[in-house]
This record gives structure tokens, sequence and C-alpha cells, in this order.
């Protein structure tokens, strides 16, 4: 077990080291948290008043708002906070395997994990998936060790925990709904004991719901509603501004294969499909197709993805909970343990070097490594390219931005409200300010907004909703109603700062 967690702190390693500044998505979760702690409510810095922060069930934010400073250390302890949490997601896909096979089942799934490079990214951004999937883990492994001596007070914590995992972030809810399936399918036709099991896997869900409903609608009711309505706009409207909404269904079928899974991932699951279709073939007649545990495990797969091409919104983050159990239904399908003993008994150096190698290789696959396809001197050749760019590129595009805020903070009095063309969570995060930002908004709103702005950010030309002649020409107006206040340079990016 000590082997898949030395390897996750590995791959975790390089974010530590190269990527120290915020980006997009970290900056807004910062900002709330910092709010709660100001304000005891969650509320982004976006306007003159703020906004409520409902995007997401809430639990994440404050959490976070409990260690998450305002220092460089606070930002660390905030990322180590997820780190820990991808950690422990390890070891609970090791302690799953185990239950559902083996240790070497365990072990195989854990390393799996360890070496995803979508996990490994996500295992040092300050969001709430990995701390989601912890909690849909935690559940899961309760319940699986649950069966052992089927004690109703043990699925009353899983679905404790699987209602932490919900409020950590709703998606959740599809791995809960596998879960009940599971539940129904161990009680065996008992009426009573279903219900009963049912029932205390799911009651601490339904009391997280209504209460937080109850709490969200007593903060802001309209802002509630509208989080409401986003999530329907994300699963059926299309919005043409927003690019996610517009990937096709080969492009997100190539970003699961290539981004989330990787190819060791998908060979991996191909294998465990066909030994699934080789057990059928000779089971028992009337003995189930599959094992309650592992169709749980091919359910939540094949649904969480398969939903994902229906849903207009498609962000892999969404699809992050699908990675342990890939690894689980890899190393829970192959008789790991037969295969090695098979291997090493015998005196065949060779079979025991081709053997190796594979497994290496195979590891390779499912890492951040890859092999170069650009100039073999250069890192970024080396690594997956989301992975490679956090890693390599996150200070070079961000800094700049921390830089302009830290000197707004030093200009502006407290109360201002700056304006940023772009990537306004992280100026506005690094100079304590609310904010606004023009780059979602057309051009007769970010004529509003310019008409009452006092400091203006230009850090990028990319407006959603506006053509390239319109930006050369809000530029030009820009440069005429506006001084230029400053010019933050850092490496080949350069932000311009303009006061009225």
């Amino acid at each position: 077990m000590i082997v898949p967690m030395v390897i996750f702190g590995i791959a975790v390693a390089p974010l530590v080291i190269y990527a120290r500044v915020l980006e997009y998505d970290e900056a807004v979760f910062m900002d709330v948290a910092r709010n709660i702690q100001r304000l005891g409510q969650p509320f982004r810095s976006l306007g003159s008043l703020g906004q409520p922060a409902f995007e997401h069930t809430p639990l994440y934010l404050y959490a976070l708002s409990f260690y998450a400073g305002f220092s460089e250390t606070g930002i660390f302890a905030a990322r180590f906070a997820t780190f820990a949490a991808g950690l422990g997601c390890v070891v609970l896909t090791f302690l799953i395997g185990r239950l559902i096979r083996n240790p070497i089942a365990g072990i195989v799934a854990a390393l799996l994990l360890a070496v995803n490079s979508f996990f490994t990214l996500h295992a040092f951004f300050v969001r709430m998936e990995v701390p989601m999937v912890l909690a849909m883990l935690g559940g899961l492994a309760l319940l699986l060790a649950k069966q052992r001596d089927d004690r109703l007070w043990a699925t009353f914590v899983a679905g404790v925990i699987l209602a932490i995992a919900f409020m950590f972030k709703e998606i959740a809810i599809l791995f809960i709904g596998w879960c009940a399936i599971y539940v129904v399918l161990g009680c065996k036709s008992q009426r009573r004991a279903c219900i009963s099991a049912l029932s205390a896997l799911l009651g601490p869900l339904v009391f997280a719901v209504m209460l937080w409903a109850g709490w969200a609608w007593r903060l802001s009711p309209t802002a509630y509603i509208n989080s409401l309505q986003r999530w329907l706009n994300s699963i059926s409207s299309v919005n043409l501004l927003d690019p996610r909404m517009g990937i096709g269904a080969s492009q997100w079928a190539h970003q699961i294969t290539y981004d989330l899974l990787g190819p060791a991932l998908v060979i991996g699951l191909g294998v465990s499909l066909l030994i699934q279709i080789g057990r059928l073939r000779r089971r028992p007649s009337g003995d189930p197709w599959l094992s309650p545990e592992q169709g749980l495990l091919w359910g939540y797969l094949l649904s969480a993805i398969a939903i994902s091409f229906g849903v207009r919104l498609k962000e892999l983050r969404h699809l992050i909970g699908v990675l342990p159990i890939a690894c689980l239904i890899i190393g829970t399908s192959v008789d790991w343990q037969n295969l090695i003993q098979y291997v090493w008994k015998g005196r065949s150096r060779a079979r025991k070097a081709i053997f190796s190698a594979a497994i290496v290789l195979f590891l390779l696959l499912a890492s951040p490594l890859r092999w170069p396809v650009g100039p073999v001197t250069s890192m970024a050749s080396w690594l997956d390219p989301l992975y490679g760019w956090r890693v390599l590129e996150n200070d070079r595009f961000y800094n700049v931005l921390r830089l302009t805020g830290l000197y707004l903070k030093e200009q502006t009095d407290p109360s201002e409200v700056i304006t940023v063309a772009h990537q306004a969570t992280v100026t506005a995060y690094y100079a304590d300010r609310h904010y606004l930002m023009l780059y979602t908004l057309r051009r007769d709103a970010i004529e509003r907004v310019l008409a009452k702005t006092n400091y203006l950010v230009w850090d990028d030309d990319d407006f959603q909703a506006l053509t390239r002649a319109e930006v050369e020409e809000l530029r030009r107006q820009i440069e005429q109603r506006f001084t230029l206040s400053a010019t933050i340079r850092d490496g080949n990016r350069t932000v311009m700062v303009y006061q009225r």
C-alpha cells in the first residue's frame, strides 16, 4: 500500500514546486472562503454588493474557510487539503479493491489511480471534486464492509458520508443512486429489511438537501432559484457563449478517452469487459449476470459516461468520480494473484521480463508521462498536455495577474470596485477588491459597466460576445476615455491598468 501512496506523492510534487499562483476557478473559491470568514456567508466579490455563491452545494466553501488564509501559506494549506483528500482516495481505493477481491486487486486499483494524470492534476486544485470523491469512496467502503456483518447502523453511517459527498458537490447524486441499487440487491427480497436499509442510506441525504434548500432560500430566494435554473440549463439549454456547450460527441469521446481516462485505463477497461463477458458465458444457470459489487461499479461508470453525452455542459471534472471506479473495475476483474503466480513460478526469465516490461509500460501509459511529440529537450513534450500546462505554464500565465492585483491593492481604496477585461477573479483576489468583468458581456452591457468604472484592467482581448472588430473598437474607446496608469509585465505577459 505504501507504493501507490509514494507514487501519488511523486506525481503531485511538480504541481507543488511549479504552480504557486491561483488560477481562475481557485481564485473564485478562495474569494468566497475569505468572504465567509469576514461575513459568515458565501458571497463572491462580484459587483459592488457581492453575489451569493450558489453554483454548487456549499460544504466545500465552508470547509475551505476554516483553513484557507489570505497569505501564500494559506493558499498552500488549501491545496494541501485537496492533496490529503487525494491521498485518502488512493488509500480507500486499495481498501475497496481488497474488500471486493483481495489485496493485490486493491494495490493494482490504487496504483492506477495514483498515476492517473487527470486525477493527479486535480489533487492539488482548490476545488471540491477530489473531496467529493473521497466521501463517495468512504461511503462505498463502509457499504461493502457492512455486508460482512449486515448491521443497519453501518448503512446509516455510509448514508451520512454519501450525503457529505453530495454537499461537497451535487453531481455525487448519481453515485448515491447506484449505492441505493446495491443496497436493494443485498436485501434478498426481504421487503422490511429493504425499506429499513434504504431509509438508513438515503435519510441523511434527504435531510441534508432539505437543510441546504431552506438555508439557501432564507439567504437569497432569487439567487437560489437562479442557481437551480442554471443547473437545468446546463443539462438541456444551449449557451453559445460557453464553449463547453459546443462540444460535439466525437470531440467529447476523444476528451474522455485521452484527457480523462487515458489510453491505459481504456485498454484495461476493454480487457475487463471481455473477462466479464467470458464469465457470463461460464456462469451456472440461474446465477446473476454480475455480482452486486461489479454491477455497482459498471453501472455507475457506464451511466455517468452515457449521461455526460446527453448533458449540454460538457466538463471533464464532472466525470472525475469514474476514475477510481474504472481503476477498481480493472483491479478486481483480472485475477492478478494467479497471473503473478503463473509468471513467477516458472523458470522462464523471458516470460518474467516480458511481464515486468508490460506492467511498467502500462503504468507509464496511465501516468502523466507521454512519448515526446515535440523537441525531446522540452519538458512539455514529455507530459500530458493538461498536466504539463499546469506544471509549466500556470505561473507564467497567472503571475502577472497576481502582480496587477497587488499593485491595485496599494493604489485603490478598499471600497473600490475594479473592472477587469477577462481574468477578473485572479486579479481581484490578490487585490482584495470587489470586481466586474467584461469578457462575457455584450457591447451595451460593457458600456454600462465602463460608465461607472474608475480602474480598468486590460489583460486579454478574448471576449465571448464580441467580434474581433468590436473588440478593437472597444480598445480604442478605452484608450480615449481612460488614462494608462501602469503597465505590469512578467515574462512575455503584459497587463495594462487604466484609470478614469
